[in-house]
């Protein structure tokens, strides 16, 4: 059994070493959001939180490319608790002063953003 822990790491420096085929973050061929970002990543009720995108393509990130914010439904059939207002540069989310009963259903909302880009629309769900 003394083996076990030698044959573990050179099974895992092998595996890693096969795996060269991997695209770098410069060589995206199209556009791609990367991340919504909440800042703060929790919002407590009555507080905001601004949302923002990172879009990057081959030539880096994006600046402000055009895009539209809206809430929609985190749970089939359950209506957003907040509200959103946002443009290009981004997005504040405002959590409701108090947050009703809603049973086994958690005080979550989804925001949507939809970004422009050259190779058309992007769309990425953030939960608030």
């Amino acid at each position: 059994m003394r083996f076990a822990p030698a044959l573990i790491l050179v099974s895992s420096v092998w595996a890693t070493a096969a795996c060269t085929d991997f695209a770098t973050p410069n060589q995206l061929e199209r556009p791609t959001i990367i991340a919504v970002v909440s800042d703060p990543p929790v919002v407590r009720p009555g507080q905001t939180a601004e949302l923002s995108v990172v879009v990057a393509d081959a030539t880096g990130v994006l600046t402000a490319p055009p895009a539209t914010w809206a809430l929609v439904e985190a749970f089939p059939g359950v209506a957003p608790l907040g509200t959103i207002d946002g443009d290009a540069t981004g997005a504040t989310y405002t959590a409701p002063a108090t947050v009703p009963d809603r049973g086994d259903i958690p005080p979550l909302d989804a925001a949507t953003v939809t970004v422009e880009t050259t190779d058309g629309p992007l769309t990425a769900v953030k939960g608030v």
